[in-house]
């Protein structure tokens, strides 16, 4: 099943690169390489739009189960900075849309 193996790498690259907890840019290019194994020296829209052609989950799918995640185990959690600004973000989206997130 195709998310059980993006849970599954996405979870690793959380483990083994701390950086990739306060960037989702950083742990789609580590998903990029690591799938993908040299794709990231492709021009950005080839990657973009080649997602299924180079098995590539979408960028969406991987925020998802990083933040998915990062609920369930808090020594994966991101730096207090990035925490606070995905919180107050979180809250102005809410106010602005009015409705409650679904991913938690």
């Amino acid at each position: 099943m195709k998310f059980k193996r993006t849970d599954k790498l996405v979870l690793s690259i959380l483990e083994s690169n701390p950086d990739t907890r306060s960037s989702d840019a950083l742990l789609y290019l580590e998903v990029i390489e690591r799938i993908g194994r040299g794709n990231s020296q492709k021009p950005i829209n080839e990657i973009l739009l080649g997602l299924e052609a180079l098995g590539l989950p979408c960028f969406e799918t991987v925020r998802r189960t990083r933040q998915k995640i990062q609920a369930e185990r808090d020594d994966l959690k991101a730096d207090e900075r990035v925490q606070d600004f995905r919180s107050e973000r979180e809250e102005e989206f809410r106010r602005h849309f009015g409705t409650k997130c679904h991913d938690e």
